[in-house]
């Protein structure tokens, strides 16, 4: 099959088979249900689609030629960066220790021929709301990262830059504003009142947002991150 246009959306599903009818039923299935369908006749060529395009969900058969569905499992399980890769595993058999074997080789849930193509949808269903809660709370992990790191660091600043502030304010009421370092002295109190705003906005950030920056490093947006703006007057 020709894969060089699939890229994948984010409810995107790869189904391993080695069975061309059933991977054509699980690509009309899963269209409809509105995910896209990114299909393997092996589990080899299962494993390198997944490297290539990430999909969070995978559903694969257990009896393959060459590689089967339980080492497909094992593969999967010792890459780290498919650690929450969500695996369905289908098979024929039926004893319940089977279940048991694929659960311990790494799949997340098992379902049994022939396919109940509902409870399918609602198993693939299942699986992206997990896998949205895993992000909302990395997000909020991220989240309560940022926001104690900018505690720490508008905290720490604060302190020595009230200081320079006192300073200079000090400097100025003792010399006439023709002195030649008067207006130099105004200038550097201009730029630390900057540099307390931006303290006190990082000490204030609330939620995660970003900029991009020249070459395409991406980094936090301080102003739009944090509450109200304000103005170095406040100081």
């Amino acid at each position: 099959m020709d894969h060089s246009d699939q890229k994948v959306p984010e409810k995107a599903v790869l189904v391993v088979d080695d069975d061309e009818m059933l991977l054509r039923i699980f690509e009309k299935r899963l269209t409809k249900a509105g995910y896209r369908a990114i299909t393997a006749r092996s589990a080899l060529e299962g494993l390198n689609l997944l490297r290539e395009h990430h999909p969070p969900v995978v559903v694969v058969d257990w009896m393959m030629p060459g590689m089967d569905g339980i080492e497909f499992c094992r593969q999967v399980r010792l890459d780290d960066q498919f650690k929450d890769t969500y695996l369905i595993m289908v098979t024929s058999l039926d004893a319940q220790d089977s279940k048991v074997y694929a659960l311990e080789a790494g799949a997340d849930d098992f379902l049994r021929k022939p396919i109940n193509y509902e409870e399918l949808i609602a198993r693939i269903r299942v699986a992206f709301r997990i896998k949205d809660f895993q992000l909302e709370k990395q997000e909020r992990i991220r989240l309560e990262g940022i926001l104690e790191m900018a505690g720490a660091a508008s905290h720490e600043l604060n302190q020595p830059l009230q200081i320079i502030l006192g300073k200079i304010e000090l400097l100025l009421m003792e010399l006439d504003p023709s002195h030649p370092l008067y207006t130099s002295l105004s200038v550097i109190k201009e730029q630390a009142l900057r540099i307390a705003s931006i303290t006190k906005k990082i000490g204030r950030i609330v939620r995660y947002e970003s900029k991009e920056y020249p070459g395409g490093m991406k980094m936090v947006d301080i102003h739009r991150s944090s509450e109200a703006g304000y103005s170095p007057e406040e100081y």
